[in-house]
């Protein structure tokens, strides 16, 4: 279900962090609505849970109205305080009226104090100095970021004020590391962290409001971030508004969010993000700074999290097994809620070259070291069905009928060297695309009679198929192989080992379709070709096959 999103009511230039309304919310009726964080303090017991889809944002969300609890806990006697009178569902009235004093600081475009940009940067700025939007996100693909299916017009990028708002604040928590001395956020390479979440919002930041040793700091909302004291335990404050880059934002005209599809509201394009020397950190040592909701390898490196970095390990959870280790604590939100039993692990994979591939959330019932031994149990058991994990099945009837074999016999029979030109220029082009080829085409598709024609797509690709294949191999056999059966169903991840006692981790493949399906069939034919002595090809089973894969839908 989409969150409902009223059109903004006030100019861009006017947003506020703290009022505006951005934040997805799922109340206790299971309706979804946009609401602000202010607002969302204020309904605390009704609001069942924060609904943001990616679970980098969902966490970032809920880590910055805790940091306003933090900030304004002295409020009521401090933290623990605090704390209790969440999970005795009532948000105390004395927390919401010194928010609603601090509203200046969170105004996104404020000409001396915007929210985390630094407004010491060289303005206006040079265009080399501009990046694209996208850098905000780690999902999203940049210059730098490669690892992604799909970049789009990554110069031309705008975000709508609510993704906008998102990004900066997913900038403190997940920021990682890049080229030209970007540095990564306090934690260094973004750490596995859970959430304790309960039955409703006031419930959920009762349980991950966890007293902190050491001082607490001030919160730093604006400006060029620069630690207190870089050699010394980091304020936890300081740590929650820890920015390592030095941003501005600029409002444009409006346009078509591409991280929301959202429209008829201004957006931002092109923004100023840079290294920030100040959170440089000059023997690569970790910071002194455990976050509450992270975990961390205890020993000789009380300071260096667990991450998730191997992408081999994240198909059957082996990443989170570091969590099992007795030598490693729990995060200071486990210790504090012992008896808690529901548990949302945020995971953001980085490799070790710092691309991202992969974030995911898994919600965990039980003790929590419980509850991840029964994961990654589970999976194991899994592991050992490699049926389970088969993308696709082929199709169980594999004897053509009649009217294939017939279809590829008149193909053979009629067509000339200059037809089968035809198909080959029209690899990887639909039948509107190609229109002499179309035209050949649907001179033999017409002559089947109408209870014999199967789908146009199937023969208008086989054919195409078959013109790249020397004459001698395009006849009709009974015998030979058929392509389909060797589309792969699993991908493998790492290497094998030569005795499969300790094979490496396999992904499910689905059955690819469109140019996708073409562009493998033509790569397994031609390796067929490459050979010294090539086999003939079941044209017609091929034909029968992807007929059967249609009609489960796995091909459109």
């Amino acid at each position: 279900m989409s969150a409902t999103r009223p059109r903004q009511d006030i100019h861009g230039k006017d947003w506020n962090v703290l009022t505006s309304s951005w934040l997805e919310i799922m109340n206790t009726d299971a309706e979804v609505k946009t609401i602000s964080p202010l607002e969302a303090l204020m309904q605390t017991t009704s609001i069942n849970r924060l609904a943001l889809s990616s679970p980098l944002d969902q966490f970032a969300a809920l880590r910055f109205l805790l940091t306003l609890l933090y900030w304004k806990a002295d409020r009521v006697g401090g933290v623990q305080n605090l704390r209790t009178s969440l999970l005795e569902k009532e948000m105390p009235g004395e927390i919401l009226n010194a928010l609603k004093d601090e509203t200046q600081h969170f105004s996104l475009f404020d000409k001396d104090r915007p929210f985390l940009q630094d407004i010491s940067l060289n303005l206006p700025p040079k265009d080399k100095d501009k990046k694209s939007a996208a850098y905000l996100f780690p999902e999203l693909a940049t210059g730098t970021n490669i690892a992604h299916f799909h970049h789009g017009d990554n110069a031309n990028l705008h975000l709508c004020l609510r993704c906008a708002t998102l990004g900066m604040l997913n900038v403190v928590p997940w920021t990682q590391s890049g080229g030209a001395g970007l540095t990564p956020s306090v934690d260094g390479a973004p750490p596995i962290r859970v959430i304790a979440f309960g039955q409703n919002l006031a419930t959920t930041l009762g349980l991950n409001l966890v007293p902190i040793e050491g001082p607490a700091g001030e919160p730093k909302w604006t400006g060029c971030f620069n630690p207190t004291d870089k050699n010394a335990s980091i304020p936890y404050l300081e740590a929650f508004t820890w920015n390592p880059r030095r941003i501005r934002l600029f409002l444009e005209d409006i346009q078509v969010c591409w991280r929301c599809g959202d429209s008829g509201n201004p957006t931002i394009g092109k923004i100023v993000y840079s290294k920030n020397e100040n959170t440089k950190q000059s023997d690569k040592k970790p910071f002194e700074w455990q976050d509450p909701a992270a975990f961390y390898g205890g020993g000789k490196e009380p300071f260096k999290t667990i991450k998730s970095s191997n992408e081999e390990g994240v198909a059957c959870d082996k990443d989170i097994s570091g969590l099992l280790n007795k030598d490693n604590p729990t995060s200071y939100i486990i210790e504090t809620n012992p008896d808690w039993r529901n548990w949302q692990l945020i995971i953001p994979c980085t490799r070790g070259d710092m691309k991202t591939f992969d974030h995911r959330q898994l919600f965990l019932e039980g003790p929590f070291l419980d509850s991840v031994r029964s994961r990654i149990q589970s999976k194991e058991e899994q592991k050992q069905d490699r049926k389970e994990i088969d993308g696709w099945a082929e199709p169980r009837d594999t004897n053509p009928p009649k009217r294939d074999k017939k279809f590829i016999h008149l193909a053979n029979k009629l067509f000339s060297h200059s037809d089968w030109a035809m198909f080959s220029s029209a690899s990887f082009r639909d039948m509107q695309s190609a229109p002499a080829a179309f035209d050949i085409f649907s001179a033999l598709f017409w002559t089947l009679p109408n209870k014999e024609r199967p789908s146009k797509n199937v023969y208008w690709l086989v054919l195409k198929l078959m013109a790249k294949v020397p004459a001698q191999y395009r006849n009709l056999s009974d015998t030979g192989f058929n392509p389909v059966t060797h589309i792969p169903k699993r991908q493998w991840v790492g290497k094998r080992s030569q005795d499969k006692t300790n094979q490496a981790i396999i992904y499910p493949i689905a059955f690819p379709c469109g140019n996708q399906l073409e562009a493998e069939l033509h790569k397994i034919i031609n390796k067929n070709m490459r050979k010294q002595n090539p086999e003939k090809i079941n044209w017609a089973g091929l034909c029968h096959c992807l007929e059967q894969l249609i009609n489960r839908n796995h091909l459109k």
